[in-house]
């Protein structure tokens, strides 16, 4: 079981879980702007975020079982049947992500808030939250490898907080989409950052993070 990890890891992972229980139970509390995230910059390598595009189906020889929904989501559909389909996604990233280390990190009692008549709504929404905030990491990854000697937690604590700030502005619609190809990929791991190695001349000093890059 990997380890929580402390200090600013921990801190990002309380405030976005805390922000996500907090919307759940107080529906009527409107979430305040939240400034753009900054781009990362390394002397030789530009690093910023993916715009939360919603990212094209891809078909795995062992993706999990498609999870059934009860129509086509559209603009104009009707919004119980959206609510369902919503729910249906979320109880299955509920069975993928563990939300228990979550809950955990955030000093939240599992077992209180199982016992609120809104507490597995709660938990599927978290769970979801994670699934979403995970995925949208990888894709952040993928096109990125960081300077050797970047700060591995920096990669992760950047990369969490750009993914939780697009989770949060995402409308229903563009939320069950990218669930169902979440959860149609299949990967629920914690994301990895990738770096360059010692002797490839790609090396990070901290005075090269900055907004405008060395041409």
């Amino acid at each position: 079981m990997r380890k929580i990890r402390a200090g600013a890891a921990v801190a990002a992972l309380v405030v976005a879980l805390a922000a996500a229980v907090l919307e759940l139970w107080r529906p009527e509390a409107l979430a305040p702007e939240t400034p753009a995230p900054r781009p990362i910059v390394s002397s030789r390598v530009r690093l910023e975020p993916v715009p939360p595009a919603v990212p094209a189906p891809v078909e795995h020889a062992d993706a999990a079982t498609p999870v059934q929904r009860s129509g086509s989501a559209r603009p104009g559909k009707d919004s119980s049947l959206e609510e369902n389909d919503l729910r249906a996604l979320e109880d299955a990233a509920l069975q993928q992500i563990d939300v228990g280390p979550l809950l955990r990190a955030a000093g939240i009692d599992a077992a209180a808030l199982q016992a609120r008549p809104d507490g597995n709504d709660i938990l599927r929404h978290v769970a979801a939250d994670e699934l979403l905030t995970r995925s949208m990491m990888r894709d952040l990854f993928a096109g990125t490898i960081y300077p050797y000697g970047y700060p591995r937690d920096r990669a992760l604590d950047d990369a969490r907080s750009a993914a939780n700030r697009m989770v949060a502005a995402l409308s229903v619609e563009a939320r069950i989409q990218l669930l169902e190809t979440a959860l149609r990929d299949g990967s629920s791991a914690e994301p990895e950052p990738s770096f360059y190695g010692a002797e490839s001349g790609q090396t990070f000093a901290e005075g090269d993070r900055g907004d405008n890059p060395p041409e």
